[in-house]
């Protein structure tokens, strides 16, 4: 399956420096996607809330036979998520001082683009699905953008490519 299998790439172990959030007070702190134990986790540490640790995938090999670029010419591995640092398109008008995460959606300090645009054009559904997160009696209120909302949107994740 892993057409990487036999090279060095699946056998070395995976580790990256990265920007994340606290998942408490929601603010920026220094993070790392490190390979354990077969696995793929981010590891941080917020001053204020102590360590976290959770899994972003459960096969290193897979995480890493899917993320696979190529080598530069100095042998250092390129992941293909990694984006040279253009802008991302700004999708709020916020004015929050506490910036990044509270403000920006995708903003420009983001090296990530968006791989997957999910619009929710209702919630309004009677299949009572066990697992839908968009569920009206669960979430308390009604989703039904209007077209130009939906425009607005469509446009947003269209201004930059994938």
């Amino acid at each position: 399956m892993y057409h990487l299998e036999g090279t060095d790439v699946l056998n070395e172990k995976y580790y990256r420096k990265t920007s994340s959030v606290c998942p408490e007070c929601l603010k920026k702190i220094a993070a790392v996607v490190q390979e354990e134990d077969g696995k793929i986790f981010m590891v941080k540490n917020c001053p204020e809330h102590g360590d976290f640790k959770d899994i972003i995938s459960s096969s290193a090999k897979y995480y890493k036979w899917t993320h696979y670029q190529k080598k530069d010419k100095n042998g250092k591995i390129l992941w293909e998520f990694e984006k040279d640092g253009e802008s991302n398109p700004a999708d709020c008008a916020l004015d929050d001082d506490r910036g990044c995460p509270y403000n920006c959606g995708l903003c420009s300090e983001h090296i990530s683009t968006c791989a997957l645009a999910l619009i929710d054009l209702t919630n309004r559904c009677n299949f009572n699905c066990n697992f839908c997160y968009a569920n009206i009696e669960k979430s308390g209120y009604l989703i039904e953008p209007t077209l130009e909302e939906i425009d607005r949107i469509m446009t947003h994740f269209r201004s930059k490519p994938i």
